[in-house]
């Protein structure tokens, strides 16, 4: 079943997340990914898939849009600790920025060792709110949609001369609820390529995640397995761990 969405999110998002069809389009629909484009735009979508925590499953990047079925995890109760957190930031973020604030919490580490327990809560606060803006654009849809369409819009413009606005809007998401729904949507946008003519078989086309799959990506296989390892179970939705890529690929190829 799908449900439309405007800004609303899963009902339980913040418990188990959700999963999410998301289309955006250029403006005036013109088509300007080519090659080039196209893996500048899968570049930025990868790194910030990482750097947000969430798992894209299916992709098609066509030439004047992009479909995206997209796992959302809720925020973890435990944040990451302060490698992690860095780690991520490194993705995105340039040395002048994370090393200045690495700087910092490390300093504040050690200051804290030689405190009482009252001031050591006082020094994980102050931790806490430097690294909370960032925190904040993960696990977030609305965010990484954005920033992968404002880092491409940057850098397309500065590459061919122009300026102004190079998307039709804010993107369009649909909220994806059960099994078959997911491996139907996933098929869907797979399927892209050929309802264009642009090959005969999706296995031919680089940039959807099926032929980036077949190609031997490990994240487009671990993307596919995830959704064709969801079974439906009357109103609930099941994971079937037994199923092996080889065998997710197969199942997925008949679909």
């Amino acid at each position: 079943m799908r449900m439309k969405r405007g800004l609303q999110l899963a009902p339980n998002q913040s418990t188990k997340g959700g999963l999410y069809h998301v289309v955006s389009r250029v403006v005036w629909r013109e088509f300007i990914f080519g090659e080039e484009e196209k893996a500048f735009f899968y570049g930025l979508m990868r790194k910030y898939e990482a750097f947000c925590g969430v798992e894209v499953q299916s992709y098609c990047l066509m030439s004047n849009h992009f479909h995206l079925l997209v796992r959302v995890p809720p925020r973890p109760a435990v944040i990451m600790n302060d490698e992690e957190f860095f780690k991520r930031l490194q993705l995105v973020y340039s040395d002048d920025v994370t090393a200045p604030m690495k700087k910092i919490i490390v300093g504040l580490r050690e200051e804290a060792k030689g405190l009482d327990a009252d001031g050591q809560e006082d020094i994980e606060k102050i931790v806490a709110n430097m690294k909370e803006p960032y925190l904040n654009r993960m696990w977030d849809l609305s965010e990484f949609i954005k920033v992968i369409k404002q880092r491409f819009t940057r850098w397309y413009n500065r590459t061919n001369g122009k300026c102004g606005t190079l998307w039709e809007g804010r993107f369009k998401s649909q909220l994806i609820q059960g099994g078959h729904a997911a491996r139907k949507t996933a098929a869907y946008i797979d399927l892209n390529s050929i309802r264009a003519g642009m090959v005969d078989d999706p296995k031919d086309y680089r940039w959807c995640s099926y032929g980036e799959a077949v190609a031997g990506g490990k994240l487009a296989q671990k993307g596919l397995l995830a959704v064709m390892n969801k079974r439906d179970m009357g109103i609930k939705v099941e994971e079937d761990k037994s199923l092996s890529k080889k065998d997710a690929m197969a199942r997925y190829r008949v679909l």
